[in-house]
């Protein structure tokens, strides 16, 4: 998704398929269809007309302030069959890493909307299980999809495999309401900003 003229997100597909006489392989690129950052220190605050990075972190001021990002690529426009999915790779760009941070890669379990969703609500009026979209009954699933320690400092394109959150989406065995990327650790004042 373009905001403010940034791109923000990439999911490179590799796709391999059977023409009528030869095996290909082809590379599909979609941008985020949706995103957002939502943060407990601003837990009814919608960011996504007002800022264009993401954050997922401790902003440690005043106690716990944790933030995640909700980003959405819509794979069925992309035509590509689950069969055919060889890799899924989502590439972010770190403008600022401070201290080393972990990210966690959950797929969203709410069809949450980008311009009400918030650290306690993930459409207006409709509040998460737990704040964040923590809750891995109704918010977000248990399994980690993909995980990334940045190091203070750090710049530059970052590549989570989402291969199997992908298929999935693709093959009808999840609907694809995105992915939450959660602050993992550790309990320090640390977080990454990603376009």
């Amino acid at each position: 998704m373009k905001k403010f003229g940034v791109t923000i997100g990439l999911l490179a597909l590799l796709v391999v398929g059977i023409g009528t006489s030869t095996v290909f392989a082809d590379l599909v690129s979609l941008g985020a269809s949706k995103d957002v950052k939502i943060r407990l220190r601003y837990p009814d605050t919608n960011f996504a007309t007002t800022d264009n990075n993401l954050v997922v972190g401790d902003e440690r001021v005043g106690g716990d302030k944790y933030a995640n990002t909700l980003i959405q690529f819509d794979v069925a426009s992309s035509g590509v069959t689950a069969g055919q999915v060889q890799s899924a790779e989502m590439k972010l760009y770190i403008f600022n890493a401070y201290n080393s941070t972990k990210v966690d890669v959950h797929r969203l379990r709410r069809a949450w909307v980008e311009t009400e969703a918030t650290y306690n609500q993930w459409k207006s009026g409709s509040a998460w299980t737990a704040p964040g979209g923590l809750d891995t009954a109704n918010d977000i699933g248990s399994t980690v999809y993909d995980t990334l320690t940045t190091v203070s400092d750090q710049t530059g394109w970052v590549t989570f495999d989402v291969t199997a959150l992908v298929k999935k989406w693709l093959d009808g065995t999840y609907d694809n309401d995105g992915m939450n990327l959660v602050y993992g650790g550790p309990d320090t004042n640390c977080n990454v900003g990603f376009y």
